[in-house]
């Protein structure tokens, strides 16, 4: 699966969904009469999801995961603690049968449907491999060709259908060993309802939630008011125990600012947040509030892009790396409020994954402006009058990241100092949508964040060259292109021992560090807050995020 971008329901019962708060689609012992069978919960998330299929390059933003993850299936999920679980409502088994060749069976519940009434079979899976698999064959609404978030795994599935005339079976055989393959048909690229989907454009339908989203989870789409807020209420057709609250109403406030008074005037309940330094200490001093920060499976990076014909120069975009002190940049920002923050120092993996390790040659621990300018002199680059320019022309660009977010401001605007040095003159300008900015290629420089799964084909369709007509690099927004990182992701991906797939990933990250592919900042820490009237509401720093057990989110009695 791919990774998300960060800016990572009716019926009423007072039943618990049974599930413990680090478990999702299981079950547990918890009394129902501690929860009000009519709670609500209103969550605060920073971002209007561009689109609400998370599966596609346009919709692949952890605020679409946040709302899609109790909604539509998925096989396996990510837990707290980076383990994977099967999700025991929706199906009853996911195995692997044989290594030669690679074939995995899945067998779905046969009481799963989806919120209209349609069951949910193996042509549901059918469809989702056929959008993701990067195949010319399949077409979108239209004709067009599908453009989906990565074809990591999909693109190597060599046959999948319908096993022993059992259409709530499905059979899965790779063409090559896929060893990622419990992170297919998950939470952040989960099973799409094929029925609907041959209808609405893959790409860039998905566009009104009440109509598209048919159900096949714990709770459904009841309500979307653009702009402001979606709601979601139980599933009245959901075969599982059902959801602890009656509904969960996600509220987009793009300024950080807006949280604590929200909190404190009742309008949200709690919150998905990027740390901020007058927001942690502010949420600090509430009372009745929990808040709870971890680092995770998220990092923050300087993405450059490639079709900017400054940026498309490697002296370029080695000089803005070598003049920008990382270590200074978390000292004036996240440092402020998480002293454990280091300079990230791979693009791959990150502190406390196994084989996390440096591979930046340590060219970048600290600035070196003096070597910067150099490497612009040797590229032919003139420094006049602290304006740099070529060929008589001035180097200026943009700098961008999400409104509103003042973190983010605070990183661009020590960016833009950092460089002026140079003579580089640029200039912040800042985007209301993320993953429409990113897909449009309406950027130069720009900082945002990765979340991850465990799985490290995640990062594939971050750093493949884009190909239109196999669907690989479907996530590199910033136009790179560099054959050896190319052959090096597909030998991970054909290879099954974990350490000697770690080690290649390290090789794919040194190679990224040669070529000045972005700078990689730091491991982001992730928080939420949340009233405590309310229980089973934990940090998941994954990119399911922690709307992962939504279903057993509950209000106290």
């Amino acid at each position: 699966m791919s990774l998300a971008l960060v800016a990572a329901a009716c019926g009423s019962s007072g039943k618990s969904t049974g599930s413990s708060p680090t478990t999702a689609g299981g079950s547990s012992g918890t009394a129902a009469s501690k929860f009000n069978p009519n709670g609500t919960f209103t969550l605060e998330i920073d971002q209007e999801p561009t689109n609400f299929n998370c599966t596609s390059s346009d919709g692949n933003e952890e605020a679409c995961i946040n709302i899609v993850d109790r909604v539509w299936p998925s096989v396996f999920h990510t837990l707290p603690n980076y383990t994977t679980q099967l999700d025991s409502n929706f199906m009853l088994s996911a195995t692997q049968t044989s290594s030669n060749p690679q074939t995995i069976l899945y067998h779905i519940n046969p009481k799963a449907v989806w919120s209209d009434g349609v069951p949910i079979t193996y042509k549901d899976f059918v469809y989702s491999y056929q959008a993701q698999s990067g195949l010319p064959q399949y077409k979108d609404v239209g004709g067009k060709a599908f453009a989906p978030a990565s074809t990591s795994g999909y693109s190597q599935i060599k046959t999948i259908g319908e096993y022993n005339n059992d259409p709530y079976q499905v059979q899965v055989v790779f063409s090559t060993p896929y060893p990622d393959w419990k992170g297919l048909f998950g939470a952040d690229d989960p099973v799409l309802p094929a029925h609907i989907a041959q209808t609405v454009p893959y790409n860039d339908g998905f566009t009104d939630p009440v109509k598209d989203l048919v159900s096949g989870g714990p709770f459904m789409v009841s309500n979307y008011n653009k702009g402001t807020s979606l709601t979601l209420v139980r599933n009245p057709k959901y075969w599982g125990p059902p959801a602890n609250l009656a509904s969960v109403t996600f509220r987009f406030l793009t300024d950080s600012s807006q949280i604590v008074p929200a909190l404190q005037n009742n309008e949200i309940n709690g919150g998905i947040l990027t740390p901020q330094l007058d927001l942690v200490n502010s949420l600090k001093q509430l009372s009745g509030v929990t808040y709870s920060q971890k680092d995770g499976l998220e990092f923050e990076h300087l993405d450059f892009n490639e079709t900017n014909k400054w940026l498309k120069d490697p002296a370029i975009r080695q000089a803005i790396m070598l003049a920008v002190d990382r270590k200074q940049l978390i000292a004036k920002t996240v440092g402020q409020f998480d002293s454990t923050v280091t300079p990230l120092e791979n693009h791959v993996l990150v502190p406390g994954q196994p084989g996390y390790q440096d591979n930046s040659g340590g060219l970048y621990s600290s600035a070196d402006i003096a070597k910067a300018k150099s490497v612009l002199q040797a590229a032919g680059y003139t420094l006049n009058g602290g304006q740099l320019t070529k060929g008589g022309q001035a180097v200026t660009m943009r700098i961008s990241s999400t409104a509103g977010n003042a973190l983010r401001s605070s990183e661009e605007q020590f960016v833009i100092n950092s460089i002026a040095p140079l003579g580089i003159k640029a200039t912040e300008t800042d985007v209301s949508s993320l993953g429409d900015a990113l897909s449009k290629g309406n950027f130069d420089m720009i900082i945002f964040a990765w979340v991850n799964t465990p799985f490290l084909s995640g990062n594939d369709a971050i750093y493949q060259t884009a190909n239109t007509s196999t669907g690989a690099g479907s996530s590199n927004y910033d136009g790179y292109s560099d054959p050896t990182v190319d052959k090096l992701i597909t030998q991970a991906d054909n290879t099954l021992d974990t350490t000697a797939r770690t080690a290649i990933y390290n090789q794919v990250d040194a190679q990224l560090w040669k070529t000045f592919y972005n700078l990689p900042l730091f491991q982001r820490p992730v928080a939420i807050v949340y009233q405590n009237k309310y229980v089973n509401f934990q940090v998941n720093a994954t990119a399911e995020s922690s709307t992962y057990n939504m279903e057993q989110w509950a209000e106290k009695a």
